[in-house]
């Protein structure tokens, strides 16, 4: 319309539908364009080689638009509040809900869709029903978002586990985070995990659980034929009195190698002492466990310690934003590391109020460490020039494993900031890096 006007806009629709195999809808709309225009009428066609214009043009855009519809994996929905001023149409919801529509479509044979977030659409349990039907028909369907729908409820998630129990079902990923999910589901939950065919992560963040919910999952969880391989359990609410559950999982479970227990401040140190007896297990397979603001304090690091001199799989512990820590926690903590048995790859120590006295142990860990080979100590306001010194000591020695080291740099005297790069002359393959960002808030 705007380059070619209005009756050149129309040769291009019918030039489209061509093109994307509506012919019928292009043959009934080149029928009434003639009809309009009359045998002999040709006022108002656009000048002669117009054609030749936009030909170029519509067949690039159809390329484009080809290539995007074959290669689509993924669609994101989120609910957009409308004024009171503007008059709707109220949805009807009789036997079917709003999104059935959408359902239909991700159960067809040729929907090529693997991702599908619906996070914040004031979604209810009704919803749930047509959503179950595609995750036991869809043939591409592997990542369901939900996050934010507090109206799904114990009998929506009820509905969505006969889904993921479907021996059809090929969903990977489910995110439940922050939908108000009542205690009661969790057995559901627990079945689903039991049976599921392909579910290898799952996400209950921001869900108040409580001990209760947490044994019937973690039943669950424990079972021979459970697949999942991530479970995410920020800011649940979780005490000391869910520990117990959990370390009898990590010690059973057959699959377990990630557990985000990030910003359950109710954990404490008793509740980690308890884990730390799971991961010691020699059946134990966790990877990846994760402590971020957790009101951790050194008394548990002697137990952490234990743990990584111990654990037969560990690679990766985040202690991040535990202000109790300090020194004397990360100089127990360097015990475990400097351990020949010791595995753990990656170590998170962000924000945990450290200072110059604990970089000389470090540095002994630097040099004697088995496996360590990203260290992060951002955020750290007291450890300072000095500390950072005694920290290049441990990195230019011939037995420092370290890849990745995180420091504030900014703080840093051009001295220091010297010798950091005389240590990465010595060692080409050492990244020192600043995050330019907190990762959490």
């Amino acid at each position: 319309m705007d380059f070619y006007g209005a009756d050149a806009a129309v040769d291009v629709t019918i030039e489209v539908f061509t093109r994307v195999n509506l012919r019928d809808a292009a043959a009934r709309l080149r029928e009434e364009r003639q009809k309009a225009l009359g045998p002999d009428q040709t006022h108002g066609r656009p000048a002669k080689g117009y054609r030749e214009k936009y030909t170029e043009h519509i067949q690039d855009k159809y390329r484009v638009i080809k290539d995007r519809n074959s290669l689509l994996e993924s669609c994101e929905f989120r609910y957009e509040d409308v004024s009171r001023s503007q008059k709707q149409p109220a949805l009807k919801q009789e036997s079917h809900s709003p999104i059935c529509l959408l359902c239909q479509a991700l159960k067809d044979p040729c929907c090529k869709v693997k991702k599908l977030w619906l996070s914040r659409c004031r979604l209810t349990a009704a919803c749930c029903r047509d959503l179950a039907a595609v995750l036991g028909t869809s043939r591409s369907l592997t990542h369901l978002d939900l996050s934010g729908n507090g109206g799904l409820g114990a009998g929506g998630v009820q509905l969505l586990c006969k889904g993921l129990r479907h021996p059809s079902c090929k969903l990977q990923t489910l995110r439940l985070q922050w939908c108000y999910l009542p205690a009661t589901c969790c057995g559901d939950l627990a079945a689903a995990l039991s049976t599921s065919p392909s579910l290898t992560e799952l996400d209950l963040s921001e869900n108040d659980l409580g001990a209760g919910s947490m044994r019937l999952l973690c039943e669950g969880l424990r079972h021979p034929s459970c697949r999942l391989q991530t479970l995410r359990l920020w800011r649940c609410h979780l005490t000391a009195a869910c520990c117990g559950d959990l370390a009898e999982t990590l010690s059973t479970s057959p699959s377990l190698t990630q557990l985000d227990l990030c910003g359950n401040d109710g954990l404490g140190d008793g509740g980690v002492q308890l884990l730390c007896e799971g991961l010691r297990h020699p059946s134990c397979k966790l990877q990846t466990l994760r402590f971020w603001r957790c009101r951790l304090t050194a008394a548990c690091c002697g137990d952490l310690a234990a743990a990584l001199s111990t654990s037969p799989s560990l690679t990766q512990l985040d202690l991040s934003g535990n202000y109790g820590l300090k020194d004397g926690g990360v100089q127990l903590l360097c015990q475990g590391l400097r351990h020949p048995s010791c595995k753990l790859q990656t170590l998170w120590l962000q924000s945990c109020h450290l200072t110059d006295a604990c970089s000389e142990d470090l540095a002994a860990t630097l040099s004697t460490s088995p496996s360590l080979t990203e260290l992060d100590l951002s955020y750290n306001k007291d450890l300072e020039d000095g500390g950072v010194r005694l920290l290049c000591e441990g990195l230019r020695h011939d037995s420092c494993k370290l890849q990745t080291l995180g420091l504030s740099l900014h703080k840093l005297n051009s001295e220091t900031k010297q010798e950091l790069e005389a240590v990465k002359g010595m060692k080409p393959g050492l990244v020192i890096e600043e995050l330019t960002e907190l990762v959490f808030d």
